[in-house]
């Protein structure tokens, strides 16, 4: 009896060791990113237009998101650009770090992309900055549907993802230029829009509608008749 106990008093330490070293590798794993703009979408876009601001330069923050444990330490995460899917040019319309930084007790951090507002072509043309995460020393790659994200800027108005056909009839940045006059303000995500329905449904793109009734012919920016709908 003396010697089973013996036994069973010496395997404790060890049990408990084994326990507490499982632990620390489960507290501390390597963790996995992956860009996050809308769970709705597969393949993440952001859009900017400085047709908004009076800035030279502006700095796009691209959420992501981290999978497993957060840390009580700071640890660093990687970008870089996919040049098959990149118009804009570096220094000249971008500029971005090299790595940067997830807060420490933290499952969400940013990305700084700085864009430039001041190439001429801005003003008549879009252009792409392509995203992709790489792995670094303290992360792994997480969903693999979220490792690549697209800005999409210009100095001109852009398609709102919000934007309806069936209320406000195909986009033109002419339509969308009046429909900005009509309400007094831009198109909000497609929620907000949505909670406040009969004011853009009944209100704007009625109104919206009328316009280009009334006054037909209305050129768009391509010199092309703006049908009623």
């Amino acid at each position: 009896m003396k010697k089973k106990l013996y036994t069973l008093l010496v395997l404790i330490p060890v049990f408990a060791a084994c326990r507490e070293d499982k632990l620390q590798d489960f507290e501390d794993p390597i963790g996995s990113v992956y860009f996050y703009i809308d769970e709705k979408k597969e393949v993440d876009e952001i859009l900017y237009s400085f047709i908004y601001s009076f800035e030279d330069k502006v700095v796009v923050n691209v959420p992501v998101k981290c999978s497993g444990l957060a840390t009580e330490y700071e640890r660093r995460f990687r970008v870089e650009v996919v040049d098959d899917l990149t118009t804009a040019v570096p220094e000249k319309h971008y500029s971005l770090p090299s790595e940067a930084i997830f807060p420490a007790h933290a499952y969400e951090a940013v990305f700084p992309v700085t864009l430039y507002n001041q190439d001429a072509d801005l003003q008549s043309k879009s252009f792409v900055l392509a995203l992709k995460l790489v792995e670094s020393a303290d992360f792994e790659l997480g969903d693999k549907e979220r490792q690549i994200v697209k800005i999409l800027f210009s100095n001109q108005l852009e398609k709102p993802e919000s934007w309806q056909d069936w209320i406000f009839g195909e986009w033109s940045r002419v339509k969308h230029k009046r429909l900005i006059q009509i309400a007094g303000k831009d198109l909000p995500s497609v929620d907000e829009l949505n909670n406040d329905f009969n004011f853009w449904y009944y209100g704007v793109g009625q109104e919206l509608k009328n316009f280009f009734i009334k006054n037909y012919p209305v050129l768009d920016e391509h010199n092309q008749v703006i049908e009623p709908w």
